[in-house]
Formats: C-alpha cells, sequence, structure tokens
C-alpha cells in the first residue's frame, strides 16, 4: 500500500509541471520586415500578440521565442471562409497547437476588422485569449 501512495504523489508533482499555461507576449511586427499587406492582432491595445503576411505566414512569441506557422489551407477554403465573414486557421509546431477564429466586423477596399480568438493547447495545457485587430496595406 506504501508504494501505491508515493506513486500517487509522485504523479499529482509531475501532471502540473507538464500543464503549465502557454505564456504569449507582444511583439513589434515591424521587425518582421512585412511588405505590402499584412495583418496584426492584439489582446490589449498596443499589445500585438499575432501577425500574418495575410498569404499564409503567421508569426507569435510563444514562451519567449519567436515562431513562424504556416498555415497549409486551400485558396477556395480562404475563400468559403472570408465569404462567410470568417476565417478559422489551425497552426501547429512541435507540441503545440494554435487555433484562430475570428469573425469579421467589418471591410475596406483594401482592409478587413476582426475580432475573435486564439487557443493554444500545448502538453495537455489550454490558453485562450481573445483578440482584435486587421489586415491591411
Amino acid at each position: 500500500m506504501k508504494k501505491m501512495w508515493i506513486f500517487a504523489v509522485g504523479i499529482g508533482f509531475t501532471v502540473p509541471a507538464l500543464a503549465q499555461d502557454v505564456k504569449i507576449a507582444s511583439f513589434d511586427p515591424t521587425h518582421l520586415h512585412l511588405s505590402g499587406s499584412y495583418c496584426s492582432f492584439e489582446r490589449k491595445p498596443r499589445e500585438i500578440v499575432l501577425a500574418s503576411d495575410w498569404a499564409g505566414k503567421f508569426w507569435m512569441k510563444v514562451d519567449g521565442k519567436m515562431l513562424e506557422l504556416v498555415s497549409y489551407q486551400s485558396d477556395d477554403l480562404v475563400g468559403r471562409q472570408l465569404a462567410g465573414k470568417r476565417w478559422d486557421v489551425v497552426l501547429s509546431s512541435p507540441g503545440l497547437t494554435i487555433e484562430l477564429r475570428l469573425l469579421e466586423l467589418g471591410r475596406g477596399e483594401d482592409s478587413a476588422a476582426y475580432k475573435g480568438y486564439i487557443e493554444l493547447k500545448q502538453h495537455g495545457s489550454r490558453t485562450r485569449i481573445s483578440i482584435t485587430g486587421g489586415c491591411g496595406t
């Protein structure tokens, strides 16, 4: 019986260590040297946590590292989503899955505004943050 108790205590200390929240930091997208149109999304005013070149590449600073992620959605799927005023993307890197769920708020001649959330899943932990932002030239 003692051995089972020690094992349970060991598991109790190990699982929380693996399921720590993902840390998302803000960054300045001008350091990415994007040319032309790009998107940026913030969780608070002037606290940008996601940028995209509007052509399938995304950048986030997660756990202290700048990640470049690529969307492999077809142009047809992206077109259908945008026609439905939605933008849903699932991105991944080793050990991390990022779900982006956005609703279009408005569209201009060469811009679009969105609101929604990002959900990050890593080692059994989930972090969800609300974001607003948009794309334009």
